[in-house]
């Protein structure tokens, strides 16, 4: 059985999802001629882009970032080993680009002028949608991880889920692992993310917004429609749907997490 993916595209500048089958794809040439599984696998659902280019490089005592900026500099920072835990060591679109950023924050604010916001949020000043990436470190062998906001919001049926994976068969010595998920759209109501892993050590990773940073199949039935509303057509509700989950509701960074509780709440009743 197969199913469509919506994505209701938030940031403006995000670089579109596309089928996984309509990639320009670089397969080994065995791969090509012989292996019908390989492609199968590989041509599965659709692939995300990243919304930010960047780089990082890992060492065994620290992950560093950078995002070169529109005059050529660069934003960076290092997150150190001996921090950990550390988080909240943000790129936002402002740290890379503030034409675009006040370009998108004056188009965030003309969409949301109508809406209740908390007082807390002065949505004169508030940066809507600002967060690019995000760099947390733990006390764990893991180390350090890698957390995308690909541009938006994705949508299923009805008890449709989604499974989030690395694109092995396209990005087979990115440098990175994107750590494999499985997202009910009907419970999630945030911005898409996914989490890298870093895995090659002393030396810079480049990570552009055209190279597939994850794939996304059903969980239990093959998306093979890609449904894409772009951010002028999304509608209000569905706009409006991030910054109530994560920013309206002073509950959200409690432990567990939001969607945690949701589903320890549902097996309750």
């Amino acid at each position: 059985m197969t199913t469509t993916l919506t994505f209701h595209q938030l940031y403006p500048e995000q670089t579109l999802p596309i089928l996984a089958k309509d990639y320009a794809h670089n397969t080994p040439r065995r791969a090509e001629l012989f292996c019908h599984p390989f492609k199968e696998a590989r041509d599965a659902g659709c692939y995300f882009f990243s919304p930010v280019a960047f780089d990082f490089k890992l060492t065994d005592k620290s992950l560093s970032i950078r995002s070169k900026r529109d005059d050529g500099t660069y934003k960076a920072f290092e997150v150190l080993k001996s921090e950990a835990p550390s988080n909240n060591n943000f790129i936002l679109l402002q740290d890379v680009s503030e034409k675009t950023s006040e370009r998108c924050q004056e188009y965030y604010r003309d969409r949301l002028k109508d809406q209740p916001l908390p007082d807390f949020i002065n949505r004169e000043t508030f940066g809507f949608y600002e967060i690019m990436l995000n760099v947390f470190a733990e006390k764990s062998p893991d180390d350090f991880f890698i957390q995308i906001w690909l541009g938006g919001v994705i949508e299923t049926p009805a008890g449709v889920k989604v499974a989030v994976k690395h694109a092995s068969n396209t990005q087979m010595d990115a440098g990175f692992l994107c750590l494999d998920g499985i997202i009910d759209t009907g419970q999630w109501h945030g911005w898409f993310a996914v989490v890298l892993k870093p895995q090659r050590k002393n030396e810079w990773v480049s990570v552009n917004c055209h190279q597939p940073l994850c794939q996304i199949t059903g969980d239990s039935k093959v998306i093979d429609t890609l449904n894409i509303i772009p951010s002028k057509e999304v509608a209000t509700d569905i706009f409006i749907k991030p910054v109530q989950w994560h920013i309206c509701d002073k509950t959200y960074g409690r432990k567990p997490g939001k969607y945690q509780r949701a589903y320890i709440k549902k097996a309750q009743t």
